[in-house]
């Protein structure tokens, strides 16, 4: 037999799950595009009468499930087995509490540009490029941290203003998500720091926490060059240490292109922090 397309396996996979939810009954079949910052997927969940909530698995994912045997009915079984898993985190009632969710806003990093469509229904912050949003922990054990982007649907629910979901975002992510700055030093007095969070996920937006650059230049002690390597940590390089930005920005070019993930590229530009007005801006 031979391979299904992406568009044929999406197909058959649908009719088998809509049959199953046919015979079962109380059973819903949701198929839908997922975007998150940095990422989009098709995805298709089967969910049962009576929970707010069902397991959404990614279609990307399940069709490499299907690539290694070409078995359909392999990935079938798969989804009916996994759809009923418990879904651990917030309730419903909860997360539309703002009181109970407060504690557990973060922030994240992002390329404005590239998300421009996701930004358009969720409150924000631009700096330079970089898009600044706020989202909810749902989740987070051992194997998994699932979180909700707050749009401006969601706010308003909570009846706030977007001042005070930065502020508390800012607080609870500190706590949540605690800075950690790792140096590495090389030959001949060469230096440089990794900044991130220490979960080293999406650790960029330490960053823009508030009164971090600060701290961070009294730490190094002078100017620094700022490499948003990725939307998990951004590279720091002592002014003094390097001639300019131009072979930077070869590096962060070729560490996009060889080493990130495409929905973890955060720029293609270097930036410069100086000690004197701690003020993050493009270089080139």
């Amino acid at each position: 037999m031979s391979m299904l397309t992406f568009e044929q396996f999406q197909d058959e996979l649908s009719a088998k799950c809509r049959l199953f939810a046919e015979t079962q009954g109380g059973i819903s079949v949701v198929e839908q595009q997922v975007n998150k910052l940095n990422a989009s997927y098709p995805s298709i969940t089967m969910m049962r009468e009576g929970r707010d909530m069902g397991v959404c698995f990614n279609l990307n994912d399940l069709y490499g499930m299907y690539i290694c045997d070409h078995d359909l009915e392999k990935v079938f079984f798969y989804v009916k087995t996994h759809m009923d898993d418990e879904i651990k985190g917030l309730e419903r009632n909860a997360f539309l509490d703002y009181e109970q969710v407060r504690d557990l806003l973060f922030i994240r990093v992002s390329n404005a540009a590239a998300n421009a469509y996701l930004l358009s229904s969720a409150p924000h912050r631009i700096i330079e490029e970089f898009a600044i949003t706020y989202h909810v922990m749902v989740q987070n054990d051992a194997d998994t941290l699932g979180s909700a982007l707050i749009t401006w649907q969601l706010m308003e629910t909570y009846g706030i203003e977007e001042e005070q979901l930065y502020q508390d975002a800012m607080r609870s992510a500190q706590k949540l998500f605690a800075p950690d700055v790792l140096k590495y030093n090389g030959p001949y007095g060469w230096s440089m720091f990794m900044v991130t969070n220490q979960k080293q996920l999406n650790g960029a937006s330490v960053m823009f926490y508030p009164g971090f650059a600060e701290k961070l230049l009294e730490s190094v002690g002078e100017d620094m060059y700022v490499i948003p390597s990725s939307i998990h940590e951004m590279m720091i390089f002592p002014a003094s240490l390097y001639e300019g930005a131009a072979y930077l920005k070869e590096v962060l070019h070729d560490a996009n292109r060889e080493c990130c993930m495409p929905g973890e590229v955060l720029s293609e530009n270097v930036y410069f922090l100086s000690s004197i007005d701690r003020t993050l801006r493009r270089l080139c």
